[in-house]
């Protein structure tokens, strides 16, 4: 660093308002902190980077909440964390032992508790339309007095932001309503008692114990001429008493009266959860082996519908962008991400990761949409798909297959044999053909089972480093779980160790199946979405607190572990390890190249079995008769394997069921796993004297000689709860 960077992150440091500091800065130049770091590194967060976001569905841009409930608009200099007092001390929730966060069911919607004396405060964090602009919305905190005592609260604006030193320049106050460098960031339901401004933020701890009933008269706005100013709102909060505010996203310009009835009239953060619950029973729904994964992909589905705006993802890169539209248009949110694959198009560069990208986008989007629709209008997608495809077979043409990634070539011929069948049916045999060109271009056989350089899976030993914690229950054998570490060091890689999750399931490698449920494990047990996380400790810390990377790349895993896009064939559950051996999934109206698909997985015993519906869409290529019809239509033909499983079956009725062939040692695992089930039990029952009542088994598989019924594994159930699309006939 140079000396001039040196003095220049010197006087950010020294001008910090350290009093009111974060506590990832608290505790980062704490000497007794288990995160303590020497200062020079500890000025930024370093080693707590990692929170959700909050938005409506169409909201303008997403607001960042950290696990203690500070809230961060988006681009803004600034954090507004939240004080508390009850016996005449004021603690700082961003300090407070016993601050505890929950998540509402995976939802952008989280309450905040901490216990006050013989009270628990609590505050709910949920967002909700707003009038004015497309995207507007408010960003609601609802504060309640769960007890018997009052309590003060103070809601304080402070000169920093989630992950380093911001800044505050101008503050003022009218009212309910907060406005800092120029904007309106804070509407409250009623005014305060108090109210401080001040050009030091740091002023703001003695000014809130001294004069907690304020000033008479109004409060003068103030300038900050260093951008160290900060304010504080006090409230007295009687026992059992609730308080609503307000955070404005997009552009604000109500009056406070208005801003304030429209606040009364917003739902409850009860409300807004149903809300983003019935956003997320649109479209495809998944159900894997792993709770922990089935829940994480429907967070991260949340996360990224939350992080939308209509063209973009909040701090999201083009690749990362890219991979986020076209997972959530095949989910079904088409009409939401829409417009990111044009913006991604003209985003990235003409290299194989930036082609990749515009695939990954344009096919997840065409899946889900009509001919008609992409015809009528193709500068949203036609074009862009037709482009990538050129300039790709245009340029493995020029410099050989090698110009694409060997570890990358498996995706690339998935994509462009599923974009050769979506062009067909578009009635596009100009885009079809390059489509199968390239895959004619690329080499054929075996894929290669090393793993690129950057990315190695890890030793024994250095997968012995990742704690119980940090790594999946059921993935009991660690060395089969593929982290890729971040050079120099150690530290997790999420993204990249999803992309190479990936790449393992394409190849029908169980370690990518382990490798997402541990990820998945790992990111339930921090309660947000970091990039990068440390090496032996749940902490992110990487450069992205809430990382829309991460994100796509868990949601795109999973699909990929339902049914990744193929060509004419569907492959459901093409990696399944031996550790999911006995343990239900399904998925219901996933689009696939064709058509779409319904799937459930049971077993009978030791065997699988498969239930499933075909939904051609008529479109599509048929192989058998090179897309010929006597209708004039080319006949679509959808075809279920299920490699991971059965690598001999094939199933090409529109609805059946099949009894797969029994996995090599399927029938020993799951005979010793229920053995040591209910020799635990046994255990169990002895040391606790309590009766029990004889159930499934806790790791999911059930007894070879008497297999379990319905959802636990066991006999095949041909009646199941198994959503599926209805036919035009209505049936």
């Amino acid at each position: 660093m140079s000396d001039r960077r040196q003095r220049r992150a010197a006087h950010r440091v020294s001008a910090a308002q350290t009093l009111v500091a974060p506590g990832w800065w608290t505790r980062q130049h704490d000497p007794d902190s288990s995160l303590y770091l020497p200062t020079p590194l500890a000025g930024r967060n370093r080693m707590e980077m990692g929170w959700s976001l909050l938005s409506t569905l169409d909201g303008a841009g997403a607001a960042s909440l950290d696990r203690r409930g500070a809230v961060a608009l988006p681009g803004a200099t600034w954090v507004l964390d939240w004080w508390f007092n009850h016996d005449g001390t004021w603690q700082r929730a961003a300090e407070a032992a016993g601050v505890r966060q929950v998540r509402t069911d995976h939802l952008p919607v989280a309450e905040t508790r901490v216990r006050v004396g013989p009270n628990e405060l609590v505050i709910r964090q949920g967002a909700a339309p707003r009038s004015g602009e497309p995207g507007s919305a408010w960003v609601t905190m609802e504060v309640e007095v769960d007890g018997p005592d009052p309590v003060g609260l103070a809601m304080v604006a402070t000169p920093w932001t989630l992950s380093d030193v911001g800044r505050i320049d101008r503050a003022e106050v009218s009212g309910g309503v907060l406005s800092v460098n120029g904007a309106t960031v804070l509407v409250a339901q009623r005014p305060p008692r108090a109210a401080h401004l001040v050009d030091r933020a740091d002023d703001l701890v003695d000014l809130v114990a001294r004069m907690p009933e304020g000033s008479d008269g109004p409060v003068a706005p103030v300038v900050s001429r260093h951008g160290t100013g900060g304010a504080a709102l006090v409230w007295p909060m009687a026992h059992r008493s609730m308080l609503r505010m307000g955070l404005p996203l997009g552009s604000f310009e109500s009056s406070e009266v208005d801003a304030v009835a429209e606040l009364e009239r917003l739902p409850d953060t009860t409300a807004m959860a149903k809300g983003w619950a019935r956003h997320l029973e649109v479209g495809a729904a998944l159900e894997l082996p792993e709770s922990s994964l089935t829940d994480m992909a429907r967070a991260a589905r949340a996360q990224l519908l939350a992080a939308a705006d209509g063209a973009w993802f909040t701090g999201a890169d083009p690749v990362s962008a890219a991979l986020a539209a076209g997972t959530l248009a095949r989910l079904g949110h088409a009409d939401v991400v829409g417009p990111v694959v044009g913006q991604v198009a003209r985003a990235v560069d003409d290299d194989p990761a930036g082609l990749a990208a515009v695939l990954e986008a344009s096919l997840g989007l065409g899946v889900s949409l009509t001919r008609d629709e992409v015809i009528d209008a193709p500068e949203h997608l036609l074009v862009h798909l037709a482009r990538a495809l050129h300039i790709t077979l245009r340029q493995l043409r020029r410099r050989g297959v090698q110009w694409w990634p060997e570890a990358q070539r498996p995706r690339l011929a998935s994509m462009v044999e599923a974009a050769a069948v979506m062009a067909d049916g578009w009635g596009q045999q100009g885009v079809a053909d390059n489509a199968r060109a390239i895959a004619a271009a690329l080499p054929t056989g075996a894929e290669p089972e090393p793993e690129p350089e950057p990315e190695p899976e890890p030793e024994p030993e250095q997968a012995s480093e990742v704690p119980s914690e940090v790594s999946s229950e059921s993935s009991a054998s660690l060395g089969r779980v593929r982290w890729v570490r971040r050079e120099p060091g150690a530290d997790l890689d999420l993204p990249a160790t999803l992309d190479a999750a990936r790449r393992d399931i394409a190849a029908g490698r169980p370690d990518g199946a382990l490798t997402v449920a541990a990820v998945s494990a790992l990111l339930e047990r921090l309660g947000c979405w970091p990039d990068v996380v440390h090496p032996t400790r749940p902490l992110g810390i990487g450069e992205d607190g809430a990382s829309v990377a991460t994100m796509a790349r868990l949601l795109a895993a999973t699909l990929d572990l339902a049914a990744p896009l193929n060509g004419s064939s569907v492959d459901a559950f093409g990696s399944f390890p031996s550790e999911w051996w006995g343990r239900p999934a399904q998925f219901s109206d996933l689009p696939v190249a064709g058509g779409s698909v319904s799937c459930a997985l049971r077993w009978h015993g030791a065997r699988p079995a498969l239930i499933w519906e075909l939904t051609p869409d008529g479109l599509g290529h048929c192989p058998e008769t090179d897309g010929a019809s006597s209708t004039g239509t080319p006949p679509s033909v959808l075809l279920l394997r299920a490699p991971a499983l059965d690598p001999v079956f094939t199933g090409s009725e529109l609805v059946g069921e099949a009894l797969l062939e029994v996995p090599p040692g399927a029938v020993e695992l799951l005979t010793a796993r229920a053995e040591s089930a209910a020799a635990a039990a046994e255990t169990t029952v002895a040391s606790t004297d309590e009766s029990t009542e004889s159930g499934g088994d806790s790791a999911g598989g059930g007894s070879v000689s008497t297999p379990e019924a319905g959802r636990s594994g066991g006999a095949v159930t041909m009646g199941v709860d198994m959503p599926t699309r209805r036919r035009p006939d209505g049936t």
